[in-house]
């Protein structure tokens, strides 16, 4: 399947909280552990403190264009690493959408979130506002970028890690063919005005460490043995 991500593929990435690591340890693909990742490359303030080998949960947040799928999405993931062949892999934990939605355990899934998405430039300064509501939760963010503010992101993660992706605990891998010079282009590091997030709270960090966003337009061909694509 054909999958086009728009510009402005957001990620907020968080820290494992202990909780999260024991309750996400069991959602996971039985020969993978739980693993941390640079993200971007250390050459900006406040990187220093960057722990890489700790787990994370990640909050990716983008539009996309397929065949059956045309909307917003949020990907709730983690990063994990074959016991056996050392390569890193992401695996989803949950998905907010305002269009159709399919995962290997649960099939087709029905829209379960709104959102409102604004992103602008001006001059050199990227801003970017977004919320999503599913039920009574609701996320907020305002986050700008700078002219100055665009960084190598980890080989490992961009490229790597989303070669054969998981949902949850199911044992078999989807793969992804996609451009990986495009993918592994520098984002945008952002700095959040203001960001409000009650979904997966007891899992993470109060506050996420790191806010990147690709500024670029992405194509994937995903290979899911699927009989409805």
């Amino acid at each position: 399947m054909k999958l086009s991500i728009l510009p402005g593929s957001l990620w907020l990435a968080y820290y494992l909280s202990p909780d999260g690591i024991t309750n996400l340890s069991s959602m996971i693909p039985a020969q993978t552990r739980l693993v941390g990742s640079r993200l971007t490359a250390s050459r900006f303030v406040g990187d220093e403190n960057w722990n890489a080998e700790h787990p994370l949960l990640l909050f990716n947040a983008y539009k996309l264009s397929s065949k059956f799928m045309v909307g917003n999405r949020i990907d709730i993931q983690t990063i994990v690493e074959d016991v056996i062949t050392q390569k890193k892999h992401l695996v989803i934990l949950d998905v907010l959408t305002d269009t159709l939605d399919w995962n290997p355990q649960n099939g087709i899934r029905l829209p379960n979130t709104r959102f409102n998405r604004i992103m602008k430039h001006n001059n050199d300064e990227l801003q970017f506002e977004y919320q999503a509501k599913r039920g009574k939760q609701k996320l907020r963010l305002g986050a700008v970028s700078h002219s100055d503010a665009y960084r190598e992101i980890d080989y490992r993660f961009a490229v790597e890690a989303n070669l054969q992706c998981f949902y949850r605990s199911f044992p078999t891998a989807y793969s992804m063919d996609f451009d990986h010079r495009i993918v592994s282009s520098p984002v945008r590091i952002m700095e959040t005005d203001y960001l409000e997030n009650p979904f997966w709270r007891d899992e993470r960090s109060t506050e996420p460490p790191k806010v990147f966003l690709h500024e670029h337009a992405m194509e994937f061909d995903v290979d899911v043995q699927n009989p409805f694509w």
